[in-house]
């Protein structure tokens, strides 16, 4: 279904999980734009308390989360798409071994990017992704500062993992600035501001 990713994104926002729940059994894991379709779906299983479901989802079409890794590398983009989601949900989970497997994947990927001359904002909200995933609070809001800086202002939602930094105020300001910045484009288009609501199921 074209689209549909996003769309699990707004039902979720909304708190219609019946609605997101059915988008997210039509979203194909390994044709089409999956990659997307993972990234997604592990955002609204992860928010919504149901890891085990997206842990299921990676195994039953890949057998394990190292051999998705495998297979898609990520170092030829601009982030890293799913696996920071991914990482987020095998720590939810208590699954230690796949956690530090994907976090260190993130880094490799990132580091590889880096030395290609990368430098946007996509690239560093996925530094901050990183951040955030292994506890380094200072270098989370940096990175997160410096995708702001490069131009991030697309709120659809705010990152589920970032939850982790909810009680540190000097992020919260960042994305303070980040939904400032996203607000101010919503208004030019006539569209009400960001507005975001509790995701518990």
């Amino acid at each position: 279904m074209q689209l549909a990713e996003s769309l699990l994104i707004a039902f979720r926002e909304l708190g219609d999980f019946e609605t997101a729940d059915r988008l997210l059994s039509e979203l194909s894991f390994v044709s089409g734009t999956f990659q997307r379709n993972l990234r997604h779906a592990a955002d609204y299983l992860g928010a919504t308390g149901r890891a085990d479901e997206m842990i299921a989802i990676v195994e039953n079409n890949y057998s394990a989360v190292e051999r998705l890794m495998e297979l898609f590398p990520q170092e030829n983009g601009w982030g890293t798409e799913f696996l920071g989601p991914l990482a987020y949900v095998y720590q939810q989970a208590g699954r230690d071994k796949e956690f530090d497997l994907i976090t260190a994947e993130i880094d490799r990927v990132l580091s590889y990017q880096e030395q290609a001359g990368i430098d946007n904002w996509y690239h560093w909200y996925c530094r901050a992704q990183l951040a955030v995933l292994v506890n380094d609070r200072a270098a989370a809001t940096a990175y997160l500062q410096r995708a702001v800086d490069n131009g991030f202002a697309s709120v659809i939602f705010v990152e589920p993992l970032f939850d982790l930094m909810a009680d540190d105020e000097a992020f919260q300001a960042v994305v303070s600035q980040m939904i400032e910045r996203a607000n101010a484009e919503r208004d030019k288009l006539g569209l009400r501001a960001y507005q975001p609501i509790a995701v518990t199921n």
